[in-house]
């Protein structure tokens, strides 16, 4: 990488890119219209995070995370589907205890 290169990155920030800002369109597009997909915001919800936690290094992914985060926002307008929200990162960040 040139050094012009590196301080164009520096001034000009792409994030998220096209594609990520698509597929979060995508699953928020989904979300909004369950009701034409047959299905329930929950269950959508539901299978988004899983697939998107099952990534390798998904917490350390942005474009993972910055999807994770349009979830969120839905999830948080709704008692429960935030409960199932935190429900599964509470069992996702659970620390299994070793017994000596």
């Amino acid at each position: 990488m040139t050094y012009m290169r590196m301080a164009k990155n520096l001034i000009k920030y792409d994030f998220p890119g096209y594609y990520t800002k698509m597929f979060g369109d995508m699953v928020s597009s989904q979300i909004q219209q369950s009701d034409r997909l047959k299905t329930t915001p929950a269950a959508l919800i539901k299978l988004w995070i899983d697939c998107l936690t099952k990534l390798e290094n998904w917490n350390k992914d942005r474009n993972a995370l910055h999807v994770l985060n349009i979830i969120a926002k839905y999830c948080f307008t709704r008692e429960d589907w935030q409960t199932s929200f935190l429900e599964h990162f509470n069992s996702v960040y659970k620390v299994p205890v070793v017994e000596s």
